[in-house]
This record gives structure tokens, C-alpha cells and sequence, in this order.
């Protein structure tokens, strides 16, 4: 992941949620993989993006991932899912489950009680204190520890760069930006900062991988497109087969070369072979 965020281009990173979306995006080349805490709900609690999940079913899911690809992953650690002594103790489990990086956001989650439908963030202090305690809990040096921040989105610049720098002087390791609206915001955050710039959401205008990276963006983290689109197959081969327009035959995952590759199969055959 370090190498990654030396890299002089926004590298696509894939939006992972199980073991064989992880598989199939190395074996199309991705370089890198993020695990949203959006995509893990959804694949470990069927629900939605509302701060569900807890530490120990993202340390599970991200060590599913782990085990079964190559792939250098980047964690959502959401908030640290607590105060600044819970996000010490999201390092250790996300670093101990084989990720290589990890995200603090300074976003308020889950919602506080009546807090209507506007993002809130901590203050300044709040989420300082979150990343000196993140950076303190780190044993491997390799181990990549991210500000996260969705201040552009809801905060004037100014502010945004100031909370930036803050965390660029405490020794994150590199930003992550969600809700980045122009072009003139990230070259304003770019010429402000040094370390490595990684984006999630941002405008239409800057969706194109040469815009990011002559924007001196190292990691693009894309949204959850191959899951949606996983649903929603999902969704027409059931009400195919339930209309009879379809038939659902015995299947198994050696007769698909898909399915095999995903499953490791031929690995599995030869290990057959050899032990069983």
C-alpha cells in the first residue's frame, strides 16, 4: 500500500465485500481493494449504510478477504467506532486481520439522536485525538493509517485544510476525502498538504482517472458498483426461476470457468489429487 501511495497516478482500488469479489478483482488486475463499512453491511447484515456494523464483524470480514487474495486492502475503520480509545483498538484488529491500511474519519457516527439528515463532524480536538491514538496503536511501520474526513462536503475550504493539516502534522500517513465538489477544492488541498491524497466520493467532473492523477491523487476508491450490480442479478436469475423462464439445474463450480477461477478449483484438484 506505501508503494501504491508513492505511485504518481490515482490507482483504481476495487470495492471489495466477500472472498470472491476479492479474488475475481486481482485476477482482472486490480492493484488494490478498499473494504467499505457500506459494502460489508450489506454483504454481513443484509442492511444498510447506517453505522450497523460492529469492530469484530469488520476484523472478520476483512480477514475473509485477506486470506483469500494478495491484494494490499484498505479498511474502513468508520469513526473508530468509538472515542479515541476505541479507534487504538480498531488498528489493532483491523492491522492483526491481515489488512494494509486503515481509515479514522472525524465524521459523527452513528447519527447523534435528532441530528436530522446532515453529516456532522467531531470537533478539531475530537478527531486529532483519534489519529494520535490510531498512529500510537500501530505495531507494524508498514501498516498505512488514513485521516478520513467529509469536511469538503460540508465545510467551507478553509476549514477543511486547516483539519488537514492538523493531521498531516500528527503523522497520518495520507487523507482520504469523500464529497470532494471541484476540481479547485482538490488542487487547493493538494498545493496545502504532502502526503498522499486518496478519494472516494467525488463530482462528476473529477470521475476520470487522468483528471485524478494529474490532480496528484494516489488511490481512487470507487463506490460499490460490482455489488450493486450483484444484487440486482441476483434479483432477475431468482424471478427467472421462479417464472419458469429459466431453469435452475444442478450446478457445481467446476463447470463454470468463472466459478473455477474464483474458487481456486484447479488449485483444489491437484490438491485432491495429491491428499485425498
Amino acid at each position: 500500500m506505501r508503494a501504491i501511495l508513492g505511485e504518481s497516478r490515482a490507482v483504481r482500488a476495487a470495492a471489495l465485500s466477500d472472498p470472491i469479489s476479492a479474488r475475481i478483482a486481482e485476477s482482472m488486475g486490480f492493484e488494490a481493494g478498499v473494504l467499505l463499512s457500506s459494502s460489508a453491511t450489506m454483504a454481513v447484515l443484509g442492511a444498510p449504510d447506517i453505522s450497523l456494523i460492529s469492530l469484530t464483524e469488520m476484523a472478520e470480514q476483512t480477514r475473509r478477504l485477506t486470506r483469500a487474495s494478495r491484494l494490499p486492502i484498505l479498511v474502513d475503520g468508520e469513526q473508530g467506532f468509538g472515542n479515541a480509545l476505541s479507534a487504538m483498538r480498531t488498528v489493532a484488529e483491523i492491522e492483526a486481520a491481515g489488512a494494509a491500511a486503515v481509515t479514522i474519519e472525524d465524521t459523527v457516527l452513528p447519527r447523534a439522536y435528532k441530528a436530522g439528515a446532515e453529516l456532522q463532524m467531531v470537533s478539531e480536538e475530537e478527531g486529532l485525538a483519534k489519529i494520535e491514538a490510531a498512529l500510537l496503536a500501530r505495531r507494524d511501520p508498514d501498516f498505512v493509517i488514513i485521516a478520513r474526513t467529509s469536511a469538503l462536503s460540508i465545510a467551507s475550504l478553509e476549514e477543511s485544510v486547516r483539519r488537514l493539516k492538523c493531521y498531516e502534522a500528527a503523522g497520518a500517513d495520507a487523507v482520504f476525502l469523500s464529497g470532494v465538489k471541484s476540481l479547485e477544492q482538490l488542487k487547493t488541498v493538494r498545493t496545502a498538504l504532502s502526503v498522499p491524497i486518496v478519494v472516494g466520493a467525488v463530482a462528476p467532473e473529477l470521475r476520470c482517472q487522468n483528471v485524478l492523477s494529474a490532480s496528484g491523487v494516489s488511490l481512487w476508491a470507487q463506490g460499490n458498483l460490482p455489488l450493486f450490480e450483484a444484487v440486482h442479478a441476483m434479483r432477475r436469475a431468482y424471478s427467472e426461476i421462479l417464472s419458469g423462464v429459466r431453469q435452475a439445474p444442478m450446478q457445481s463450480t467446476s463447470s463454470d470457468p468463472v466459478l473455477t477461477e474464483a474458487t481456486r478449483g484447479r488449485d483444489y484438484d491437484e490438491w485432491l489429487e495429491a491428499f485425498c
